[in-house]
């Protein structure tokens, strides 16, 4: 399936599929559309760590049981191919548990596992595998996490059990240790996730609190750590973290979620929703708008509203089906569409899209019958549509084009 036909695909999933369900947050009084994906649908195991929406269109989704490609309506599964022998075969992923997932300006692939860094050649339709390396520079056959979290025109950076902080020159085929005293945290069921932020620094989780390590003056620094040389904040277990354009670090702790200014040495801790207190924040992101989404322990998937430090609660999926707070959200993942994909750990996915129009007449069921013609489509099998402008939207059906305002979700030509 092309980029666009992802995207058509998507778009209409979203508008049209009537097993969808409708829910309304509270305190900010938005409306989603919610839905679900599965191991049902074709997802290989119920738990996703890592997501990334390439530049084709494609959902990779990262499991404890290999890699997965999602265009909206079928899956591809990548695991390794055993030869006779019981090893891998040449071309094919090496390791089934996915730590990390980033694209390069090529539009390759590369996936961490426990068996090193693979890079899938999209041309080619192929893994090559990379072994990481013990401190004497041989190579390991161990298990060893390698998660690649940066990527630029060159250089890929990544983190490991064995190696420590790497800085890979994927052109040239160059490595460089950048830290080797500096690894993945020890607790396999907090994701050990890294970020390199605009100005060059790398941000890491520790067994309490947070580092900043500078790759330049290869100077590291300690946050809400216990730590003896920790520069500022009473210690915590952050669970996650986002770091936003203003260099401010989001903390998801246990206890609330923390906005730390670490240049003005400040922070404050946003700790309730509805006057209840908020459970552990497993996931941080961030979408377009500059909502924080937030994966908790209990109280499923919130967000957070920066310029009104107000939160928000999504519900349940559809009618009859457990509510999203019954889930632990481990990972939020937020794509270039704005669209809120959520690990409910162990079932798949939660697909949240924000902000929709409600087009409960548009779907074609009983109820739709009763409707006045107005709210009618002339036929529900759509070929296309455009947006002319916001109250003009262009729906091209079997039986000709209708024009819908959204405002009022009536056919208006």
């Amino acid at each position: 399936m092309t980029r666009l036909g992802c995207l058509c695909f998507h778009l209409l999933c979203w508008l049209l599929l009537p097993w969808a369900g409708w829910t309304q947050s509270t305190s900010l009084g938005t409306t989603f559309r919610i839905d679900h994906v599965g191991v049902s649908d074709g997802l290989t195991q119920g738990s996703v760590y890592y997501m990334l929406k390439d530049t084709r269109g494609f959902l990779w989704l990262g499991t404890q049981d290999g890699l997965n490609r999602y265009d909206g309506h079928h899956f591809r599964t990548y695991r390794p191919s055993l030869g006779k022998d019981g090893s891998v075969q040449s071309g094919s992923i090496r390791g089934i548990n996915i730590f990390g997932i980033v694209e390069d300006s090529d539009g390759n692939l590369w996936i961490g596992t426990e068996d090193g860094l693979n890079r899938y050649d999209r041309k080619k339709d192929r893994f090559d595998c990379f072994a990481v390396s013990k401190p004497n520079g041989r190579r390991t056959r161990q298990s060893s996490r390698t998660i690649p979290f940066s990527i630029n025109q060159n250089e890929l950076i990544y983190l490991s059990d064995s190696e420590g902080l790497v800085q890979f020159d994927y052109r040239k085929r160059h490595k460089t240790i950048l830290a080797a005293n500096l690894h993945p945290t020890k607790e396999y069921d907090l994701q050990s996730s890294a970020v390199r932020t605009p100005s060059g620094d790398i941000w890491l989780h520790s067994s309490t609190g947070l580092l900043r390590y500078n790759p330049k003056s290869h100077k590291l620094s300690h946050y809400f750590s216990n730590h003896s040389h920790n520069l500022f904040g009473p210690p915590q277990v952050v669970f996650s973290f986002y770091i936003d354009s203003d260099d401010i670090a989001w903390l998801g702790t246990g206890t609330g979620l923390i906005r730390f200014d670490y240049r003005r040495a400040s922070y404050q801790t946003y700790a309730t929703v509805r006057n209840n207190p908020i459970s552990a924040i497993y996931s941080l992101a961030s979408d377009q708008r500059g909502r924080l989404w937030l994966g908790t322990q209990n109280d499923g998937v919130l967000y957070f509203d920066k310029r009104s430090r107000l939160f928000g609660q999504v519900y349940s999926f559809m009618k009859n089906t457990p509510r999203l707070s019954e889930f632990k959200i481990s990972k939020i993942y937020i794509d270039n569409l704005g669209i809120v994909w959520a690990n409910t750990d162990p079932d798949g996915l939660a697909r949240i899209v924000p902000d929709a129009f409600l087009f409960g007449g548009m779907i074609k069921n009983q109820v739709a019958d009763t409707l006045p013609a107005d709210q009618k489509l002339s036929n529900y099998t759509i070929r296309g549509f455009l947006e002319e402008r916001y109250d003009r939207l262009w729906i091209l059906t079997q039986n000709g084009i209708n024009v819908l305002d959204p405002r009022t979700n009536r056919i208006v030509d």
